[in-house]
């Protein structure tokens, strides 16, 4: 695999199990988990499985935890900035222009790390993933 510096990821929100509406553009969705990975050839195909960590991505996927529901908070920075302004937030000009021209979304976990309960887990199931593009600076 080639060097890059940032990956731009689109993700398929159709292919949540569940996605609410919290307030305006946060989201609480679920993703119900991966299917199986049988063999280092599917590993390959995941787009942040490099070969050295085949048997490390084969345990998590494939793991106890493999099928389990995992929790995603999405938030749509422009609706949520712009819900603010409209409530009187002040000095976010700055931060709408940066949003609508990135478009930016946010997408965090919020289950727990079963080792360290204090942090959350980075789970995210990569059948959600319609595309990933890898960049290179300079």
């Amino acid at each position: 695999m080639d060097p890059w510096d940032a990956a731009l990821i689109t993700i398929d929100t159709t292919r949540f199990a569940t996605c609410t509406e919290m307030e305006t553009g946060v989201y609480q969705c679920t993703d119900s988990g991966r299917i199986p990975v049988r063999d280092d050839s599917q590993l390959a195909q995941q787009p942040f499985a490099p070969p050295q960590l085949a048997e490390i991505a084969r345990m998590l996927v494939n793991g106890p935890q493999a099928g389990r529901t995992v929790h995603i908070l999405l938030i749509d920075v422009v609706s949520t900035v712009e819900a603010s302004v409209a409530a009187g937030g002040r000095g976010l000009e700055q931060s709408l222009r940066n949003a609508r021209h990135d478009a930016e979304w946010l997408i965090l976990p919020i289950d727990p790390f079963e080792e360290r309960p204090d942090e959350f887990t980075s789970k995210l199931d990569d059948a959600c993933v319609s595309s990933v593009t890898r960049l290179r600076f300079g």
